[in-house]
């Protein structure tokens, strides 16, 4: 009875660690600033539209509107995770970047309080095989600038 009990709180303190070790992995950095928490992807009004491949450059077009819950204009980047298109053989990469449509800036802007859409052009280099994985959106990390 009493190495259940020590077992049982040995694996309650492990489990409580680890969560803090994810609050702290929540902030990395991947160059261009911090994980937001301002900002949020709304994903009933944000879809997947389209891919296609130029000059050995994989293009995947999607309609993304963000919400910033604070109250002081924020500049953002995002990543992509296209993992599943990377193991299909459509694109070198498992994480993308890329730009607006409209502006080519990586660079996004959104005022305080406001909702914002943008036509994004996620890009990687082409592995061979003209096929994607699915019509979702991928997971979006979005990284505020500094």
């Amino acid at each position: 009875m009493k190495i259940k009990i020590i077992t049982a709180i040995a694996l309650i303190a492990l489990f409580l660690s680890s969560c803090g070790m994810l609050d702290y992995y929540e902030g990395y950095d991947r160059g261009h600033g911090h994980v937001s928490k301002d900002i949020v992807l709304i994903e009933d009004e944000s879809w997947y539209n389209d891919f296609s491949v130029k000059n050995n450059t994989v293009n995947i077009m999607c309609v993304l509107t963000f919400k910033n819950n604070s109250d002081k204009e924020k500049r953002f980047y995002l990543t992509g995770d296209f993992s599943e298109d990377q193991r299909l053989g459509l694109v070198r990469d498992k994480e993308l970047r890329g730009v607006d449509y409209d502006t080519k800036s990586e660079l996004l802007t959104i005022e305080g309080n406001k909702k914002r859409t943008y036509n994004y052009v996620f890009k990687g280099d082409f592995a061979g095989k003209k096929q994607k994985a699915n019509r979702l959106l991928p997971e979006i990390e979005i990284q505020e600038a500094e």
